[in-house]
């Protein structure tokens, strides 16, 4: 909407994180959003890209982000948070694992506990017999059966269960 709105708004977020320890860096950057990031994200590199899903977006549809969002989370060289609408207040949060997942395990957990969240796992396994998706309990005598049948998922399964253990986590 021009310099002088954009200049407001930087003005703004500043005066609403002047009391924010650590202080963060402002950096105004100019010029097609995705471009400037990845330019930006070459020079100067991070390990998590936090993002707002920006004015691009589909008719008010929650459920798309917009085509600036969608290039940069496509091309980013590292984990991108993507966050929809306002106000936003992490109190659960699902984390989609595969059986390689460790990393988003750990992760998941970090931020939990930083956010002071309910954290919750999920896995899916596909299936050619069930065209429904259907949960499994821990004491579900098909879980074991498919356990018995999947070393690796089993292997990541007790590992995923001994983590959480650590974490003081059911």
């Amino acid at each position: 909407e021009g310099a002088t709105y954009a200049q407001k708004v930087m003005q703004e977020t500043q005066a609403l994180l002047q009391d924010v320890a650590p202080q963060p860096e402002l950096i105004p950057l100019i010029g097609p959003t995705d471009e400037v990031i990845g330019r930006y994200l070459e020079e100067s590199p991070a390990d998590l890209l936090v993002l707002g899903a920006f004015k691009d977006l589909d008719a008010g549809a929650p459920t798309h982000i917009g085509i600036t969002a969608h290039r940069i989370v496509q091309y980013t060289p590292m984990s991108v948070l993507m966050l929809k609408g306002q106000n936003i207040k992490f109190e659960r949060i699902l984390a989609c694992v595969t059986v390689a997942g460790t990393p988003v395990v750990d992760s998941a957990l970090q931020l939990a506990k930083a956010l002071n969240a309910k954290l919750e796992f999920l896995h899916v396994l596909p299936s050619n017999t069930e065209p429904r998706p259907q949960s499994v309990r821990a004491d579900d005598p098909a879980l074991s059966i498919l356990l018995d049948h999947d070393p690796r998922l089993s292997a990541f399964l007790r590992k995923t269960t001994a983590t959480l253990n650590e974490w003081g986590l059911d």
